[in-house]
């Protein structure tokens, strides 16, 4: 190539006017829009009139089946499902009997297959394990969620 351009004088080249193009962030392989499973992204010059408007084809959500996490803590839940491209929201259950901090339901249900970056919903237990003792004109009364035991004394 240098053999075929050694006569040539060496110039700058025009620079294009500022709005007719356009950096846009796209999918590194498909040069498309990218999608959150696009694993590298670039920024790239457009024409304006040849901005990407697609997302890209190579990197799309797949159909997965969702792992059960019914017993894990939720710190262990939500590492699990986002490993496998979900989205993970939760809720409280006052009423369980597990111990605090505990996946005690999901919806949907493990097994279930679903496309990655959708939601899966986790009903993490909230019980309290704190004591209270409380003093009564004839003994004591103990208190812990869901049970109530009387103290004589």
């Amino acid at each position: 190539m240098k053999q075929a351009v050694k006569d040539i004088p060496a110039s700058q080249f025009a620079q294009p006017a500022a709005d007719q193009w356009v950096s846009v962030e796209v999918c590194s392989e498909s040069h498309q829009l990218p999608t959150a499973f696009c694993p590298t992204r670039v920024k790239m010059l457009f024409r304006a009139d040849l901005v990407p408007t697609q997302l890209c084809q190579i990197h799309k959500a797949k159909e997965m089946p969702v792992p059960n996490v019914v017993g894990s803590t939720l710190a262990e839940a939500k590492t699990a499902l986002e490993a496998n491209g979900f989205k993970v929201t939760s809720v409280k259950d006052a009423s369980s009997t597990e111990p605090a901090g505990t996946v005690t339901d999901q919806n949907p249900a493990g097994g279930t297959s679903l496309l990655q970056g959708e939601v899966v919903t986790l009903v993490v237990s909230a019980r309290s394990t704190q004591q209270v003792t409380m003093p009564l004109s004839r003994g004591s009364m103990s208190l812990r969620r869901g049970t109530c035991s009387r103290i004589s004394g």
